[in-house]
This record gives structure tokens, C-alpha cells and sequence, in this order.
């Protein structure tokens, strides 16, 4: 039928269970799978017309399970490169080479400081 999904990339492999950093960039209607901040997997090119992120996980119409648990899930409008991706890898890791702390403030927001 019209709502078959098959897989574009998958990538199957012991990751251990420590904290593990997983991102799929889609280029080009094409998915790259990074972990711990390098490329893993290079995936198909989808042949639909328009590719949309996923929203859903688990066992989503039985599309299968994440055998783990999810913290600070994105999704960007944005394609990141491998550089970002690696940079992000760092800094969420254990490298505070990176790490800042400020406050989130929405675009348009006028701050005055004193």
C-alpha cells in the first residue's frame, strides 16, 4: 500500500550501555548515521518525493522498539555537518571545552541590561 515505509539506513551493532550520542542527518533525501560523533552508515536514497523526520518512536505500528531510553531528542530544520555533529559529540560528552550556559531567549526579544 501507499503507507509502506521501508528502511532507508539501519545500523546494528553492541553500543554497551554507557551514554552513547546517536544523530541521522537526511542530505538529499539520503540518511547519514553518526555515533559518538562519527559517520556509521550511509543509507539509501529515498525515492519519495519529500522526506519528513520521524515523530514517532518505539513500537509505533510496529515499526520496532528502542531498546534503551531517550534523552534530549531533536529535530532541525537544519543539515548539520560532520564537523557540527562531531563539535556537538564533544561537548555533550565529558569536554567542557565547549560548554556554556546562558538563557534561551526567543528571536525578537529585546534584553536591557544594567
Amino acid at each position: 500500500g501507499n503507507s509502506y515505509a521501508p528502511p532507508l539506513a539501519v545500523y546494528s551493532s553492541s553500543i554497551g550501555s554507557a551514554w552513547n550520542y546517536v544523530t541521522v542527518v537526511y542530505s538529499n533525501k539520503q540518511p547519514t548515521i553518526y555515533v559518538n560523533g562519527l559517520s556509521v552508515h550511509t543509507g539509501l536514497t529515498s525515492p519519495k518525493t519529500t522526506v519528513y523526520a520521524p515523530y514517532i518512536t518505539g513500537d509505533a505500528n510496529g515499526w520496532g522498539c528502542i531498546n534503551g531510553s531517550m534523552d534530549e531528542a531533536r529535530v532541525s530544520g537544519v543539515v548539520r555537518s560532520s564537523d557540527w555533529i562531531w563539535a556537538e559529540y564533544l561537548n555533550m560528552s565529558s569536554n567542557t571545552v565547549f560548554t556554556a550556559y546562558k538563557m534561551v531567549v526567543p528571536k525578537g526579544t529585546v534584553l536591557m541590561m544594567r
